[in-house]
């Protein structure tokens, strides 16, 4: 098993050159993350109370390298990471499509058949899904941008 898989299946996944899991607090992500912002991009009221806060941090992101990344904290703790990947796909839909089905090919190779694959949901025209106790790993292209990424949730 590679060093990306192997975390998943223990419910982490890697980020910066350190292992992170979901539910971590700020403080913790800030300490051991190269580079982690001091301050939130944005935040927002939760619903049920307490907030919300995103972050936005370039670097390698399990298999790519130097992307930006979408952090969510919910009331304080990771709640769930966005990565975008930076291949050129520019406007071109076909060549997001052909980008994230290589993807999902590596880590089916990676990790085995994905738990859940849909086709056009919401604004994610294709996207794979990998289950995990504590996490959720997708890969995906979503036609809006069009952007290719990763999500751990």
């Amino acid at each position: 098993m590679d060093d990306l898989a192997a975390p998943l299946r223990r419910g982490r996944f890697t980020a910066g050159g350190v292992e992170l899991a979901l539910g971590m607090s700020y403080a913790e992500v800030f300490k051991v993350m190269p580079g982690f912002p001091d301050r939130p991009r944005t935040s927002w009221e939760l619903d049920g109370g307490g907030y919300g806060e995103a972050f936005a941090w370039s670097g390698d992101f399990l298999d790519l390298r130097g992307v930006p990344v979408d952090w969510m904290f919910h009331r304080g703790r990771l709640h769930q990471a966005n990565a975008t990947d930076l291949e050129d796909v520019g406007y071109d839909n076909d060549a997001a499509r052909r980008r994230v089905e290589t993807l999902i090919a590596a880590w089916t190779a990676r990790l085995g058949p994905p738990t859940k694959t849909f086709g056009l949901e919401g604004r994610m025209e294709r996207s794979s899904s990998w289950s995990f106790p504590g996490l959720e790993f997708l890969a995906f292209f979503e036609t809006r941008t069009p952007s290719v990424g990763y999500c751990v949730r």
